[in-house]
């Protein structure tokens, strides 16, 4: 018999010493109804007993009573992570590195006593667009040298550049030997610290919720910047957990639960009586057979395309209807140049660049006292003795300066053929600077000193297969001005204009040069497209092999086809 006594103050101290009932018992009979089951129907667990407390463990994954203590499996680890660049080329300057001896100090000596892998290539980033899927990783392959306490460290790396990436999630999960997935860190929780190895004035950012490097401050391209996670647990696991079903103060005759897949699960119930100077426990197994087919993991995402025709005449419009579920981010890659789904990530193809420009001279005799040049091996410091150093090859005898008209065009040149290198043994990753050289010698003499205006300026780059696009305009130049002779004159640079003015009277020695440029020709592009219906013309005759780039939630996937256009 159960007694409720309702005691107050010293005396419950004095008497709990005197309680001598003995707690119930903890016993719990349970019987099924049937045999088996089918998947998706309810099962009914009858009890026969009463003990204080029951607690449920289905068997299933992640709901096991033998796992209720475990805080250490041999787990799978997996990562992504959703991307943006803006501001200036996407580039390659976004890393992301893994280490599974790093010291957890994070101080720039031991980010380099640690050894990173670069594990970049096995995700994609931002081409330009926002929330990026990167593509789920799985990392036990480079966790196998882990302490023995398990511990990984991810990091992002930011190297030179002049953009801005924003990491906008950041997802780590475990997954057990039964296939149970959880959380074991995002955005917010994985503990990110920065450290800077180069140029102190640009760094890493966290508000909460993003991850941002802006390096489009003006404070230099000479970036090493770490972004790096807390200690992750590699074999760290969540205990398995039950579910409480009845307490002291209610009863329970039976019990209602469905299995939604197929199997044998052990099904048992954890019984207690917790009195105050007696404690009984029990436990209850009970089998369960569960048949059927079962719900069962909804089927993969599949892209469906269908074209209207599979071969046309150029100029012909190609209709294209897009099916599918779970399917997002579709980009249309139609096989043409500058559109191949294979170059979309080449940076380093070699290609070639485009200038020109329209320039005004004013005042005094006209003479040939500007020049344009370009190097490829000047340093990038804007200095007197790094200009002197460079080697500048002067381009202006094929380009046409004005000879006092305004907006005097200038022609087009390439430089890959003043340049020096012929193909097959090119530097794609050399850097390019232009300059424009105004020079005045002539001494007391100033009817020479005139003054000269660059009104536009254009840069295209110009990839191996022909395709043009735009690198910069004046405003995107990044020039920068140095003066050898007369400071009283010197270069002016605005937003639409450069403009050197050397009516002064003295010797004049002026030099205004761009920011670098590669003649990488950059990435080919897709089309964003979604499901619905399409078109495309091909305007060249040829066979295109056409990719649809898809994401299914977890991994990037391809559809094909293929076009004759005649």
């Amino acid at each position: 018999m159960k007694k409720t006594m309702m005691i107050s103050g010293l005396a419950a101290l004095g008497l709990l010493s005197c309680i001598k009932d003995e707690a119930p018992d903890a016993y719990l009979g349970v019987t099924l109804q049937q045999g088996q089951y089918r998947a998706g129907e309810p099962v009914t667990f009858k009890f026969e007993g009463d003990p204080d407390n029951i607690v449920f463990w289905s068997g299933e994954n992640g709901h096991r009573y033998e796992y209720r203590e475990r805080t250490q499996a041999d787990c799978d680890i997996f990562l992504d992570f959703t991307s943006y660049v803006r501001n200036g080329d996407a580039g390659k300057n976004l890393k992301i590195c893994i280490s599974t001896d790093f010291s957890g100090v994070y101080d720039e000596a031991n980010v380099k006593a640690a050894t990173w892998t670069d594990i970049s290539d096995r995700f994609r980033f931002s081409p330009g667009t926002d929330n990026y899927p990167s593509g789920e990783l799985q990392l036990d392959e480079y966790l196998q040298t882990a302490s023995a306490g398990g511990n990984f460290f991810i990091a992002f790396r930011y190297t030179g550049g002049s953009n801005q990436w924003i990491v906008r999630s950041t997802d780590v999960d475990r997954q057990t030997p039964e296939n149970v997935r959880s959380s074991m860190a995002d955005m917010s929780s994985i503990g990110w610290q920065f450290v800077d190895c180069g140029n102190p004035d640009a760094s890493w950012n966290f508000d909460g919720s993003r991850l941002y490097f802006d390096g489009n401050t003006g404070a230099g391209t000479d970036n090493d910047d770490w972004a790096i996670s807390g200690p992750l647990n590699a074999s760290s696991v969540d205990p398995d957990t039950g579910t409480a079903l009845k307490s002291l103060s209610t009863t329970m005759d039976e019990f209602t639960y469905t299995y939604n897949e197929p199997g044998i699960y052990k099904a048992v119930f954890a019984t207690s009586s917790v009195w105050y100077s007696d404690s009984k426990y029990s436990l209850t197994e009970v089998e369960v057979k569960v048949v059927g087919e079962g719900s069962g993991a909804d089927l993969p995402p599949v892209l469906t395309v269908t074209p209207d025709k599979t071969a046309c005449a150029a100029g012909e419009e190609v209709n294209f209807t897009l099916s599918g579920e779970g399917v997002s981010n579709i980009m249309f890659w139609s096989g043409e140049a500058g559109h191949e789904f294979q170059y979309r990530e080449s940076y380093d193809r070699f290609g070639d660049i485009a200038v020109n420009f329209t320039s005004f001279v004013r005042y005094g005799v006209i003479y040939d006292n500007l020049k344009f040049l370009v190097s490829k091996d000047f340093t990038g410091v804007y200095d007197t003795e790094n200009v002197s150093d460079a080697t500048w090859t002067d381009l202006s005898e094929h380009l046409t300066f004005s000879a006092g008209a305004d907006r005097t065009e200038s022609g087009e040149i390439t430089l890959n053929q003043y340049l020096g290198e012929e193909q097959g043994n090119e530097n794609p990753d050399a850097d390019i600077y232009m300059a424009f050289h105004y020079t005045d010698n002539a001494e007391n003499n100033v009817n020479r000193q005139n003054n000269w205006i660059i009104r536009t300026f254009n840069v295209d780059a110009i990839s191996a297969a022909g395709v043009r696009s735009s690198l910069a305009a004046m405003s995107s130049m990044g020039w920068q001005a140095v003066d050898y002779a007369n400071e009283d004159a010197s270069w002016t640079i605005t937003s639409n204009q450069i403009l050197i003015d050397g009516k002064n009277g003295a010797p004049n020695d002026d030099w205004v040069i761009s920011k670098a440029f590669k003649r990488q020709s950059g990435p080919d592009t897709g089309e964003s497209v979604a499901l619905g219906s399409f078109s495309h013309t091909f305007s060249t005759a040829g066979t295109y092999n056409i990719v649809f780039d898809w994401f299914d939630g977890m991994s990037w996937k391809q559809t094909n086809l293929t076009i004759i256009v005649e």
